[in-house]
């Protein structure tokens, strides 16, 4: 199954946490572009790299209502949940966010602003998918980036799969442990390396709310995200485990026990903004 597929498989549950998680980083960045290169007009079009849900196109329809868009995936299904909230004048397309060149053969102009709500850490070079934002941005538009920092839900995986086997050691939730997860860090990404200006990231942190911590362990084990997909297989693969009632049970056992308040988990993230100089 392809990267595509993965995110096809958990569309459904991802869209209905979306909104309690990615879409108070979706506002912000789009406020925080729109003081960089303000949005709304006839020269305006925004691309979003990796829609998912279309927390960003929702944003932006709501604050600028008629702004011209267009949404890419790699995921057919997110494509089609963002297709059946007929948000005026947006468009969908299936596309790679670390290879705009098919969207830019089609629009060579570039675009006014440039979005991606959280998902260049899932691609396999998470700095890809950024410079193929700058480079699809026109000169003097603005870029906006969510990205990961800590987040609970892996923790608690990784924090119970090491009691059961000490030995086991965790890929993370992540394509990779690269990309920057500080403030500091992203700025000096943005500026020293990307080229932008007037750069400025801020850090928020959201919470999962769960009823009772068995909807939190059904959201761990049943939700299909491909982040923590990849490290339950890889505990099951490194341990031989046939089944996940271990694991499951261990998790149960630390929210008895007050490790972890399952009905308020968090996760932090970063929204990163640019502009590109002007010629």
């Amino acid at each position: 199954m392809g990267v595509g597929e993965d995110w096809s498989a958990a569309a459904e549950l991802y869209a209905e946490r979306a909104k309690y998680m990615t879409y108070p980083f979706a506002k912000l960045a789009v406020a925080e572009a729109n003081n960089l290169s303000p949005l709304g007009g006839p020269k305006t079009h925004v691309l979003d790299v990796g829609c998912g849900s279309g927390a960003v196109e929702s944003m932006l329809q709501e604050a600028f209502p008629g702004t011209r868009m267009l949404a890419v995936d790699c995921s057919e299904a997110m494509l089609k949940f963002v297709d059946s909230q007929r948000l005026p004048m947006v468009t969908t397309e299936l596309a790679d966010g670390t290879n705009l060149s098919p969207i830019l053969a089609r629009h060579p102009q570039g675009f006014s602003h440039v979005f991606s709500n959280f998902m260049n850490q899932f691609a396999p070079d998470p700095f890809k998918p950024v410079t193929e934002m700058v480079r699809a941005t026109r000169s003097g538009g603005a870029i906006g980036l969510a990205s990961w920092g800590r987040m609970d839900v892996p923790d608690i995986i990784e924090s119970a799969a090491r009691c059961i086997d000490p030995a086991w050691q965790s890929p993370g939730p992540l394509a990779t442990k690269d990309f920057p997860e500080s403030a500091s860090l992203l700025e000096r990404l943005f500026r020293d390396e990307l080229g932008l200006v007037e750069v400025k990231c801020q850090t928020m942190s959201v919470r999962y709310d769960f009823k009772t911590p068995d909807d939190c362990l059904a959201y761990i084990f049943e939700c299909q995200n491909p982040a923590i997909v990849k490290i339950i297989r890889n505990f099951q693969n490194f341990t031989g485990e046939t089944t996940l009632q271990r694991l499951r049970d261990q998790i149960a056992a630390m929210f008895a026990a007050g490790a972890w308040d399952a009905t308020a988990l968090s996760c932090q993230g970063f929204v990163t903004v640019g502009r590109k100089p002007s010629p």
